[in-house]
């Protein structure tokens, strides 16, 4: 439910913010990032609504984020080091939130996940 409530809330951010780099100078590249962040939206209420394709779609949508952030990381430091601070900023905390989700998403389908939280609700029954 909470990686479902984080993938809306940035596909939607993203969604709102992207009208905004229409009008700024050489603001393609952040338009373009920002249309395909929105695709979280999408997948955010897939996800909440228990799809399977959502989950999957999902995954291997922070998978590519992941490791295009740490392949683009490095090389934007190398090409543009006057830049450097803000853009790892920016991105370094975009990566920690994507990977987080990731372990969240994997971590809540796995086995041990599972027969935890139905052992916790067989115990929180009010038949025992």
């Amino acid at each position: 439910m909470f990686v479902a409530g984080a993938f809306s809330v940035r596909g939607f951010s993203s969604l709102y913010s992207s009208p905004f780099y229409i009008y700024v100078p050489h603001g393609g590249v952040q338009f373009f990032s920002h249309i395909i962040a929105a695709l979280a939206l999408p997948l955010g209420i897939g996800i909440f609504m228990g799809s399977a394709p959502a989950m999957r779609l999902s995954s291997i949508f922070l998978w590519c984020e992941v490791i295009l952030g740490i392949v683009c990381i490095p090389i934007f430091c190398f090409m543009l080091p006057s830049r450097a601070f803000g853009f790892v900023l920016n991105s370094g905390c975009d990566l920690i939130i994507s990977i987080s989700l990731l372990v969240l998403l994997f971590r809540s389908h796995s086995t041990t996940f599972t027969h935890e939280q139905a052992a916790s609700d067989e115990n929180s029954s009010p038949n025992h």
